[in-house]
């Protein structure tokens, strides 16, 4: 019984496709958390240098008083 190379090729092709898409899928999904988690860490500096720039002109502005 001989094995030919197109019935090899038919197994292990869909695997082959399977296990790259599952490391696609994976590499995608990090790429999201790693993006979701800096937007929030933009956004808490961005809210810390407003919130100190205000601050500064609420002192400036009680110093002028």
């Amino acid at each position: 019984m001989t094995v030919d190379i197109w019935d090899v090729l038919q197994i292990l092709t869909p695997l082959a496709v399977t296990v790259v898409g599952w490391g696609v899928r994976l590499i995608w999904s990090e790429i999201k958390s790693q993006r979701a988690e800096l937007r929030e860490y933009v956004r808490q500096e961005t809210c810390k240098a407003h919130r100190e720039h205000f601050q500064r002109q609420i002192e400036a502005l009680r110093k002028d008083m």
